[in-house]
């Protein structure tokens, strides 16, 4: 946090404590400019110090007053507050600057903290939640965009879907990759790893990526190799190739080790079945006997241990 001694002893015009322009404003959308702050004077300090006073200032860029607002911090209190005005930007503006000003000019107190200076866009939330429990390669994944309009947009709204390969919010690899109110990512691949998220508009807009649109948090995607589950009496066949370590890695998987009577059968390798206990084991001399890649099955008779 920013502690200011801010007693002016000169009876000059106050000091400006904070300011910045912002550009890239929209009209359409409430702002909301705050920080959080604290008078530093104690509660047995001498009276006659003075509270922290100061002002919110909204300016053009011209230099002309927008809004304003007289911030009063009391002595004594010894607890963080937040102030703040809300704003609306007038028509054909996109740009302002927000001040922190100095309002007063006495030789004693005014002295505080500042902290959490913010200029915050107002709109409604977007809530993405997934239809699948997994990513895995080959599956369907459905994003669903949850967005209550507030009365902020004009109906029916837009959605626009986004996707990068980085986390990065202001990075410009973000590209349009859907439309519609949910987003439909069919037969993952490991080419739609990455990061979504979806911003909402007023209808008959596009390209909404920017700061005055209501944009979900960020999706996270990651897709995965899974092992298919294996029940009772059922028969895998995967129509792939696969490295002697993933073979080994799909065998040793908890799915299907475990089971009695289990069969597994090598395309192009010396066929093997062999039980010990629960366990179902391999010869790793076997397998190096083999080509690089393999085909194979997997079959399950009736067995009572599930575990």
């Amino acid at each position: 946090f920013m502690q200011c001694d801010a007693s002016n002893t000169s009876n000059e015009t106050p000091g400006t404590i904070y300011s910045v322009q912002i550009d890239d404003l929209c009209n359409d959308v409430p702002l909301y400019f705050s920080f959080w702050g604290l008078s530093m004077i104690k509660a047995d300090a001498d009276s006659t110090y003075a509270d922290a006073n100061l002002k919110l200032v909204i300016e053009d860029t011209d230099g002309n007053v927008l809004k304003s607002k007289n911030i009063v911090m009391l002595n004594g209190k010894e607890k963080w507050g937040l102030y703040g005005m809300p704003y609306q930007m007038p028509e054909g503006k996109t740009s302002a600057v927000f001040k922190i000003l100095n309002n007063s000019t006495v030789n004693y107190g005014n002295d505080f903290a500042i902290d959490d200076i913010e200029v915050r866009i107002c709109k409604p939330s977007i809530d993405v939640t997934s239809q699948e429990n997994n990513s895995c390669i080959g599956s369907n994944l459905s994003l669903v965009a949850d967005f209550i309009n507030d009365g902020t947009y004009t109906e029916p709204v837009v959605y626009e879907w986004y996707y990068s390969q980085n986390s990065q919010i202001q990075s410009d690899d973000w590209t349009l990759v859907g439309k519609e109110k949910n987003l439909v990512i069919p037969n993952l691949t490991e080419d739609n790893n990455g990061f979504y998220r979806v911003f909402v508009g007023n209808t008959g807009t596009q390209n909404i990526i920017n700061n005055c649109a209501p944009a979900s948090d960020l999706i996270e995607i990651n897709v995965k190799k899974c092992t298919p589950p294996v029940c009772n009496a059922d028969t895998i066949n995967i129509a792939t190739c696969l490295t002697i370590d993933s073979l080994i890695n799909i065998l040793d998987n908890d799915s299907i080790s475990n089971r009695d009577n289990a069969t597994v059968s090598l395309i192009n390798a010396p066929a093997y079945t062999k039980v010990v206990g629960n366990m179902l084991a391999y010869s790793l001399v076997d397998l190096e006997t083999t080509a690089d890649t393999i085909l194979y099955s997997v079959t399950l008779g009736d067995f009572s241990d599930t575990a």
